[in-house]
């Protein structure tokens, strides 16, 4: 099958694996930062004052 220039085959599972790898940790980097924001506010909130 030919496939005109700058074009990806559907079919293409090394491509398309790649992206969802790099998707799956962009995801889990987000959730881990926004729990870390999370509880560093908790922390804030929560702190006794002097």
């Amino acid at each position: 099958m030919v496939t005109p220039a700058g074009t990806a085959r559907a079919e293409d599972p090394r491509g398309q694996g790649i992206f969802l790898t790099g998707l799956a940790v962009a995801v889990r980097a987000a959730s881990i930062h926004r729990q870390a924001i999370r509880e560093k506010q908790q922390q804030t909130s929560t702190a006794p004052l002097d």
